[in-house]
């Protein structure tokens, strides 16, 4: 800038500007400026990625421990009282349409992690490993036919 007003700073100030530069421009006070720029900017997209890989890290977690709260539901291990507590608290749809698949799979642990991996990133359907040769597939939707969709989509892979 070649104006020394105030108004003008306050301006750049309110469009988000880093730093600001009198004429005649310094060369030397120029690069460090950029650099700085540079280095606050690569900063920040290496905060904006951390965060982004632990929200990721977060949801997995929670797939898990939703997946591990309907197998103790399935199993009766859950205090009826706290059912709608633990189903808000782990942040599960309410649904009134579900499907629950038994499947029957050799004793081999990576046809289960195969399973399991394969469904990881669908939200509404768990996969819950029951014993060595079975598992237990819930699908869950909001509509029948959003259920059926899923039924397709599983059914077909």
């Amino acid at each position: 800038s070649g104006y020394d007003e105030f108004h003008y700073a306050q301006k750049a100030i309110k469009l988000g500007a880093q730093d600001f530069i009198l004429k005649p421009i310094d060369l030397d006070d120029l690069e460090k400026m950029l650099q700085k720029i540079s280095q606050d900017y690569n900063s920040k997209l290496h905060k904006e990625n951390e965060e982004k890989v632990l929200k990721e890290k977060v949801d997995n977690s929670l797939h898990i421990l939703q997946a591990s709260f309907l197998k103790d539901l399935l199993l009766s291990n859950v205090d009826p009282d706290s059912i709608a507590e633990k189903v808000k608290e782990l942040q599960i749809k309410e649904t009134s349409y579900g499907n629950v698949l038994v499947l029957k799979v050799d004793e081999n642990e990576n046809t289960k992690n195969v399973l399991s991996n394969l469904y990881a990133d669908e939200e509404d359907i768990f996969v819950l490993d029951m014993n060595r040769t079975e598992l237990i597939m819930i699908i869950l939707g909001a509509t029948e036919g959003s259920v059926r969709r899923k039924m397709k989509l599983v059914l077909n892979k």
